[in-house]
């Protein structure tokens, strides 16, 4: 069980990250603040890409963010 749980942390941490980045890129584009989501959209798409064919589902909605904020 230790090692299950130890496991499901490593992943449940970096992907709350990758999800906290990406709801702070939507708040700054949303407050008309384009350039300064660049920075936590990429080190979202950078785990998603990172962490498997899982997560490619997010992918898409990266891209419209990215498209939302040109």
């Amino acid at each position: 069980f230790a090692f299950v749980a130890d496991k499901t942390r490593d992943v449940l941490l970096p992907r709350a990250l990758a999800r906290a980045r990406l709801a702070l890129a939507e708040a700054l584009i949303a407050d008309h603040q384009p350039a300064l989501a660049a920075a936590p959209l990429d080190a979202a798409e950078s785990w998603y890409r990172a962490a498997g064919d899982g997560f490619a589902w997010r992918l898409g909605p990266i891209a419209a963010l990215r498209r939302a904020a040109q």
